[in-house]
């Protein structure tokens, strides 16, 4: 086992190779300078980062953005209720699409049970309950539940 002495001095003897290597191969000393590039340019953004300068920027941008969007979208939520029909035509177009859906979904599961592709029978036999379960909440549905209702299924406003 070599001693520490002999191991300095085995680098010390190396050094001067390595220096050369570099020297002459320009391609080494290129990436190099590359790669100092690129730290020193992330750098500056990473400590920004860390101050939490740029990050409560872009926050209040977001927050903006959102609430923008949430009063978009509950003036569309109020001109829909606006113009709704009444309640009993409301339940009989909610009913009327979830039954189509349903029919649609019993068909789906037989042709999936004859062809044997059981993973898109699974997923069609759990579309079918959340259906069923729609129409049964239909049935025993408040005003503002058949509301929301209508405007979930009849107008994808979820």
């Amino acid at each position: 086992m070599p001693h520490k002495e002999d191991l300095t001095q085995a680098s010390e003897q190396n050094a001067p190779l390595m220096s050369q290597n570099t020297e002459a191969n320009p391609l080494v000393s290129e990436s190099a300078d590359l790669i100092e590039k690129q730290v020193s340019e992330v750098a500056p953004n990473l400590s920004t980062k860390a101050n939490g300068q740029n990050s409560s920027q872009s926050q209040t941008q977001q927050k903006k953005t959102d609430d923008d969007q949430v009063t978009e979208r509950d003036l569309l939520r109020a001109r829909l209720l606006k113009q709704a029909p009444k309640p009993t035509a409301m339940r009989a177009e909610v009913k009327k699409i979830l039954e189509k859906e349903k029919v649609q979904l019993e068909g789906d599961i037989e042709k999936y049970r004859k062809k044997k592709q059981y993973h898109l029978l699974s997923a069609s036999i759990m579309k079918l309950r959340m259906v069923v379960r729609q129409i049964e909440d239909l049935a025993r549905a408040s005003l503002d539940q058949v509301k929301d209702l209508w405007l979930k299924v009849i107008h994808k406003f979820a």
